[in-house]
């Protein structure tokens, strides 16, 4: 059995992994609200999204080869912006029409 110690190293590593990405442009921290800045992935996001012609965490994993936490992230920044609709269920998110499409 582990003692005190190393559970405790183990939990700050895995809380010190929740508050830091590795970007592209460094280390970018989580914002409470995950709201106040956009991810420096998100365009790449989008574009992914696009092509693929459907919202979904598994698509931006394995095309942007990140996390489920990220892809989450991600998914729910596009919902804001209105690029993707809300959830639906087991299934992938609706992209909404451009506004050049209208």
């Amino acid at each position: 059995m582990p003692d005190a110690s190393e559970v405790g190293g183990k939990v700050n590593a895995a809380a010190t992994q929740q508050q830091l990405f590795r970007s592209p442009d460094g280390p970018m921290t989580r914002s409470p609200d995950h709201s106040d800045r956009l991810d420096p992935l998100f365009e790449d996001a989008v574009k992914l999204t696009r092509q693929a012609r459907k919202g979904s965490t598994s698509v931006l994993q394995r095309g942007l080869r990140i996390g489920y936490g990220r892809a989450v992230q991600l998914i729910d920044q596009m919902e804001r912006a209105g690029i993707v609709g809300p959830e639906n269920g087991l299934h992938p998110r609706r992209l909404r029409r451009e506004k050049s499409q209208c």
